[in-house]
């Protein structure tokens, strides 16, 4: 009788559970999907334009899935060296010398930090649609480098180290042409990152930043906002000298012509595009800077870009200084533009896939005039743009040539702080780790 009755109060158990426990298991899940999945479905605001990232054939993922370059690895270590090791995150450091063999040969960080290399970062983390690294980094972007001009400053430093004190290779290391002041190309590739963050997780407050920001850099009566200006040399009126910023150069005594200015590779045409999509109020904005941009190449010879255009005389500046050497970064920025948006030139395409297949090598500047290159320092962050350029074109045999290429830069040894980034070679054996190199190689990584 005692086991016919234990029996019987299991079977009482089992019934009682399934006419509690079984609404508790359904009224759970029902509240997660609400939470989880319909709530977040009803919340997100489409945005009214159509952003698409690269699309990666199967060539190209198996030659990045067969490559040295680890997205995730790149970016574990970025945050490693760059962003935790630095000392200022959410904020990558813009560079890292690596500690050489001697013991005289100590690591040194750069002392300022990029706009530009901050919102790649951002660029990169909302691809991962990792949101809460990329709320931190775009709150940070937005409280740390926002200038009284309303366009976002090129960069802020921790302390003023003089380049002239300096020798190679803390010298290359601390080289830079943005400065604290307003920047056209940081502000430009900030309302980008923003567009896409919206694309990926829904129309947010931020568009009113997009607008502000937009209302700042273009003004349909005056263009785009002029953060450079150029005088002539007094020796060769033929030649510019750049002063970058040109408020911070309002109180000097020039009694040349001086020339307001804007970089071509600050007009990114496909955020451009994606607001022109959004409001047609933008479209005359969008053309405007096309128009630039395509008027901008150089020559069949070297379909390259001039550096800069005035609205004060209407002309291009190919170059400044005293020799007649364009540099070839700014130029893959307005190529890469260009591709994205299907207007590269076919001139610019065969150049790019000339330096890549035959040369072998993209370096830092060529000449004006001959096309050739006029430097042999190797121009590392040009290969990531490459990449993408790559990507974007459909391109899969320069995509995978490229990526080969890429692959001579990455440190290999287990007991370097930079394993598994880009890093680029200077003097007396020392190599540097920059944040652009491998910023914009992950921009141009699928992802797993």
């Amino acid at each position: 009788m005692k086991k016919s009755f234990s029996v019987n109060q299991g079977a009482r158990k089992n019934k009682k559970f399934l006419w509690i426990g079984v609404p508790l298991i359904v009224l759970a899940i029902g509240i997660g999907i609400y939470f989880f999945a319909w709530l977040p479905r009803q919340s997100f605001q489409e945005v009214p334009y159509a952003l698409n990232f690269i699309a990666f054939d199967e060539v190209m993922n198996e030659a990045a899935e067969g490559s040295v370059l680890d997205m995730d690895k790149m970016l574990a270590r970025t945050r490693a060296l760059l962003i935790d090791g630095g000392g200022r995150a959410p904020m990558v450091t813009s560079g890292y010398l690596l500690p050489g063999a001697l013991l005289r040969m100590t690591p040194l960080y750069a002392p300022h930090a990029e706009a530009l290399d901050q919102i790649s970062l951002l660029r990169v983390y909302i691809r991962l649609e990792d949101r809460k690294a990329a709320d931190a980094l775009s709150d940070y972007i937005y409280e740390n480098y926002l200038h009284e001009s309303g366009l976002l400053c090129g960069r802020i430093s921790e302390g003023e180290v003089s380049v002239d004190d300096l020798a190679e290779p803390e010298a290359r290391l601390l080289m830079t042409r943005n400065t604290e002041g307003p920047s056209l190309q940081a502000t430009t590739a900030y309302v980008r990152a923003l567009l896409e963050y919206q694309a990926v997780w829904g129309k947010t407050d931020d568009w009113s930043k997009v607008v502000r920001f937009v209302d700042a850099i273009y003004d349909e009566a005056t263009g785009f906002y002029c953060d450079v200006e150029y005088i002539t040399s007094a020796q060769n009126p033929e030649l510019y000298i750049a002063f970058f910023n040109p408020n911070d150069f309002s109180k000097m005594e020039k009694d040349e012509q001086s020339y307001r200015a804007f970089q071509l590779s600050a007009l990114d045409l496909y955020a451009f595009s994606l607001l022109a999509q959004a409001d047609s109020a933008y479209q005359e904005m969008y053309d405007s800077a096309l128009a630039l941009v395509e008027g901008g190449r150089i020559s069949d010879t070297l379909p390259l870009y001039a550096e800069a255009y005035s609205p004060d005389n209407g002309g291009y500046v190919y170059h400044f200084g005293s020799d007649r050497s364009i540099p070839l970064l700014p130029s893959m920025y307005t190529m890469l533009h260009l591709a994205e948006v299907g207007r590269l030139a076919p001139e610019s395409k065969a150049f790019l896939e000339t330096q890549i297949f035959n040369v072998g090598y993209l370096y830092s500047t060529y000449d004006l005039f001959e096309g050739s290159a006029s430097s042999s320092d190797e121009l590392t962050s040009a290969y990531g743009l490459a990449l993408q350029i790559a990507a974007v074109t459909g391109n899969s045999n320069l995509y995978v040539r490229t990526l080969d290429q890429m692959s001579r830069f990455v440190a290999t040894l287990n007991t370097s702080p930079g394993k598994d980034l880009i890093f680029k070679k200077v003097v007396d054996q020392r190599n540097i780790v920059f944040a652009e190199d491998n910023l914009q190689a992950m921009l141009g990584l699928p992802i797993e």
